[in-house]
């Protein structure tokens, strides 16, 4: 008998095909486009797949949480995320790779199994966190970790790590900042990114362990930012070396230390670099003289410093670049005459020490070259306001300060033979035999802002009272920076040798007046104001007073406009010593 199919019944059954194969599509996609929490529930390898709560090795896609002792016992492994608990252990074995798309972070411990002809390496795309209690350590010596993200990526330890790394790779633009010290014992491969020490109180990065173990650097891009706390290590062994780079800069400029021995030290050691983007500021306030070449401006851009461990002579070559440094395209105007200027560390006078190579690269990024050096400091760019007007300047240069005493005033004299952005002086006075805190401003005299000439200048601290004073000069800049300079004597305002009134100045006057009065003695003082018809108007003073000079003001703003005479009575040794004087008040 023939029959007709059900339509409703194969309608029906296609729907349930369609629903299946929906539902297996969006768990296909749920397990492969989204993270997945993957634990382990008993100790054993990565592999088996009943060290695991989901009862499968973990994929691409799952975030892992380590809760016993799990063993990466097969290569090729890529997971989302990896965490390590507490007082749990996670290894990997000899020759096995692993890869983690975001955060390792470690709570417990892991140890990285290795030898000399099996590479074991990790490749990282998010952060390393290596917390308090937990530790990181090493069987072998050829572990390579590979920092790859696509956003900046942090290196942190708060924990122990006793392992070496061997290889450092960096492979992001975004850049690797690190939150601690680390030794990367064979090379570090800079391909893309820059690697950030001046973080929190400022990290090391040493490559290489020992003067037979100097470690290779393999260097395409980026720079090592380490600000005035960080550094990047090298060692040196005690042989002759050429170009020994130090990427060093700041986010965006490559300020490279690239240094030769050309005479092997006598001890090998460790140099320690940065490179500070701050002004180093100055305390040679005098050019510098390199053959004929006169260095009076410096970079206040930044500067360098190398830190010596264990090295022993040696005369090297130094390259600095100086990327950055062309400030507003008018800093350098020939690169080729920039001077590697040195100093031993802030406070002490900038040299020019060894001999002038010339500059190479461009004004833009140019790198200034010394040779025939030795020993290690601080660096920074010397110029010259002709070609390389850089705006810090070596200021002044004083060839003499000298004073003269003439009755009460104190005359200063002082000399400079070049001047670069002075604006001038600022005399100081203090009384001698003090603690010299109490410096008083008593006048300004102004500079030359630019010269290469001799310059004269003289002040006069005029009717002092006896005693023994010193001064000092302040030299000011137009930027605000400055620098003393102290009078190497004492100057002293003798007692005098008769009594003496002095005529008032200013007179006629209104409604003030000084009136200056000498004493050779101790004496009984007495200074009076009377009117013209002899009546007493005022007393200025009625004091035992010692010997020496004398001020007196009078202030008149109480009395009429007229003529007045004024009475010095000095009694010393039974005797009254009588002056009077005339003045006029005018209203």
């Amino acid at each position: 008998m023939n029959t007709k199919p059900n339509s409703h019944n194969s309608g029906k059954l296609t729907k349930i095909v369609l629903a299946l194969s929906f539902i297996l599509i969006i768990s296909l996609f749920s397990q492969n486009s989204y993270s997945t929490s993957i634990s382990s529930v008993s100790s054993g390898g990565w592999s088996s797949k009943s060290t695991w709560n989901l009862g499968r090795v973990p994929i691409s896609t799952d975030d892992v949480y380590i809760n016993n002792a799990v063993n990466v016992n097969v290569n090729g492994v890529v997971i989302a995320s990896l965490t390590i608990n507490s007082s749990n252990a996670f290894s990997l074995d000899k020759g096995t790779d692993l890869t983690i798309n975001g955060n390792l972070m470690n709570n417990g411990s892991i140890t990285i199994n290795n030898s000399s002809t099996e590479i074991t390496s990790i490749t990282l795309k998010g952060n390393f966190t290596n917390n308090s209690g937990a530790t990181f350590s090493e069987t072998g010596s050829n572990e390579r970790f590979y920092f790859s993200g696509t956003t900046t990526q942090t290196f942190t330890n708060n924990g122990t790590i006793s392992a070496t790394m061997y290889d450092l790779t960096l492979n992001n633009t975004a850049g690797l900042n690190i939150l601690s010290n680390i030794t990367v014992g064979g090379t570090i491969n800079m391909i893309h990114g820059n690697i950030n020490l001046n973080t929190g109180s400022g990290y090391i990065l040493t490559l290489g362990t020992s003067t037979s173990n100097r470690g290779t650097l393999n260097y395409t891009s980026g720079q090592i930012i380490t600000g005035i706390n960080g550094g990047f290590k090298r060692w040196f062994a005690a042989s002759t070396i050429s170009n020994v780079i130090f990427p060093l800069g700041t986010s965006n400029n490559l300020n490279k230390i690239t240094l030769s021995f050309t005479t092997a030290p006598t001890a090998g050691g460790t140099l320690s670099g940065k490179y500070i983007s701050l002004d180093p500021g100055t305390s040679s306030y005098a050019p510098i003289t390199d053959g004929s070449y006169t260095v009076n401006t410096y970079s206040p851009t930044g500067y360098w410093q190398i830190d010596n461990s264990g090295i022993t002579s040696g005369i090297y070559t130094v390259g600095l670049e100086g990327q950055g440094f062309n400030v507003g395209g008018t800093s350098i105007l020939n690169y080729q005459a920039l001077r590697v200027i040195k100093r031993l560390a802030a406070g002490n006078n900038w040299q020019v020490l060894g001999t002038h190579m010339n500059g190479t690269g461009t004004n833009s990024d140019p790198t200034a070259l010394r040779t025939g050096l030795s020993g290690f400091s601080q660096f920074t760019f010397g110029g010259n306001t002709a070609d390389n007007p850089f705006a810090g300047p070596l200021p002044v240069e004083l060839t003499s300060f000298s004073s003269s005493v003439k009755d009460r005033n104190v005359n200063l004299f002082w000399t400079t033979s070049s001047e670069q952005n002075n604006s001038g002086f600022q005399i100081e006075r203090t009384v001698s035999n003090t603690n010299n805190n109490n410096w008083i401003n008593v006048g300004f005299v102004k500079g030359k802002n630019n010269s290469n000439t001799l310059n004269h200048y003289s002040y006069s601290d005029e009717k002092l009272q006896t005693g023994k004073y010193q001064y000092r000069l302040k030299q000011v800049d137009f930027n605000g920076n400055f620098k003393y300079y102290e009078l190497n004597n004492i100057v002293e305002i003798g007692v005098p040798s008769k009594f003496n009134l002095s005529q008032n100045y200013p007179n006629p006057f209104n409604p003030t007046t000084k009136i200056d009065y000498d004493l050779p003695s101790d004496s009984k003082v007495s200074i009076k104001v009377y009117d013209i018809m002899g009546r007493e108007i005022m007393s200025l003073v009625n004091a035992s007073q010692t010997a020496g000079n004398y001020t007196v003001q009078l202030n008149a703003t109480n009395i009429a406009s007229g003529v007045y005479f004024y009475r010095l009575i000095a009694s010393s040794n039974g005797t009254d010593n009588v002056i009077t004087k005339k003045m006029n008040v005018i209203k």
